[in-house]
């Protein structure tokens, strides 16, 4: 083979693979933003067969959710991350009327933020400059569920169920997936996740319990490189 063809193909070879690991996730350290939709899964209070009374109840468990995260990416393939989400409260309201002895009113607030640690594993799509990935890894999880109960003019012991506040910290696993696109010719990373946090007891029992929590975010990162 003639030198000048054996150079094209050098060259063609390494335009090749150049082009490949630029269209793979960026290696190097990386920090973020992330904006979206978090609901924490909690549900109608199992309180009807406690108290013998018909409650109707109101759920409202997503809004909105933000997240700041940094990681490092050890190659195209492989990465590690750690970031901090903030959901919006959770609360479930419930109501009883047309007592004999009046009415009860109550709601249960949740609020949630979490501490994750996780590993990304990627697969680039060719040189389309996208990336899917999974990720999965642990989550420390503040918690805080505050309960409240009003009674008007009731002659019924409700005790039971007046002000009570449970703040706690426990370690959950956390699994999601997502995808990602190096916007060319700069450091920024847009991309698309999905994450579930896996909660702990029954929420509509228990105010000890932890509810699971879904995450649905858009995120953008610079890479330090």
């Amino acid at each position: 083979m003639r030198k000048p063809a054996k150079l094209s193909i050098a060259i063609l070879a390494a335009s090749v693979l150049t082009s490949a690991a630029a269209y793979a996730a960026t290696p190097g350290t990386y920090a973020g933003l992330g904006l979206g939709a978090g609901k924490q899964q909690t549900s109608n209070l199992d309180l009807s067969n406690r108290y013998g009374i018909t409650f109707g109840q109101n759920v409202s468990n997503t809004g909105l959710a933000g997240r700041i995260f940094a990681g490092h990416n050890f190659n195209n393939n492989f990465g590690i991350e750690a970031g901090v989400t903030q959901y919006s409260n959770a609360d479930t309201k419930f109501t009883a009327n047309n007592l004999v002895s009046g009415s009860i009113s109550g709601s249960a607030e949740y609020q949630m933020t979490t501490f994750d640690l996780v590993g990304k594993a990627y697969l680039p799509l060719s040189e389309s400059g996208f990336n899917i990935y999974g990720l999965g890894g642990i989550s420390l999880v503040h918690s805080k569920t505050t309960t409240q109960v009003t009674a008007k003019n009731s002659s019924i012991n409700y005790a039971a169920l007046a002000k009570q506040s449970k703040s706690q910290d426990s370690v959950r696993p956390v699994l999601g997936v997502g995808a990602s696109y190096d916007i060319p010719q700069t450091q920024l990373t847009a991309g698309w996740e999905y994450k579930h946090t896996f909660g702990k007891g029954n929420v509509k029992n228990s105010i000890s319990a932890i509810p699971s929590a879904d995450l649905v975010t858009f995120d953008l990162s610079y890479n330090f490189g």
